[in-house]
């Protein structure tokens, strides 16, 4: 199965919302670059655990995760893999986990997240109505929350919620 390039939109979207995701990380682990093909442990660890917080939390696919570090979705479904098993066998892993997981909900404020918010109420102002409408359906299924407070934007596009 080939990777899939997402669209431009949906790329804007993931630039938006998983750049300030890995600048955290990097910032946790002390590392120059999580897109670095390094195989040295902290980029590894830093890697499955962005993995994880972003296939939970933003509810993200394997290949848009693999897009948007350079990887493929298998490189991205090893990392998975490699995170539940450690995790079924090393509770320090998932305590650590948990707590960079619950720093970065914090520092993310990730109820909803409001540069995410804002970037999507600028890009849904200035795009045609065809992409609004892709954008709508987008992060109605993946951040539900996030677009109950740009329903005023929505109808200056006159676009019907569902």
């Amino acid at each position: 199965m080939a990777n899939r390039i997402p669209s431009k939109t949906r790329q804007a979207l993931l630039n938006a919302m998983l750049t300030p995701v890995v600048n955290e990380i990097q910032e946790m682990f002390q590392i120059e670059n999580i897109m670095d093909r390094s195989r040295t442990a902290e980029y590894v660890k830093a890697r499955t655990f962005f993995y994880r917080y972003c296939t939970t939390r933003y509810r993200l696919t394997r290949n848009d995760l693999g897009w948007f570090t350079g990887r493929d979705h298998a490189s991205v479904t090893h990392g998975l893999q490699s995170f539940a098993n450690i995790s079924s066998y090393d509770r320090i892993y998932v305590d650590e986990y948990t707590s960079i997981s619950s720093r970065l909900d914090g520092i993310l404020n990730n109820e909803p997240d409001e540069t995410l918010r804002d970037f999507l109420a600028q890009y849904i102002r200035a795009a045609p109505l065809s992409k609004v409408e892709e954008i709508y359906i987008y992060m109605i299924n993946y951040e539900p929350g996030i677009m109950d407070s740009l329903e005023f934007i929505l109808e200056e596009q006159q676009i019907e919620t569902i």
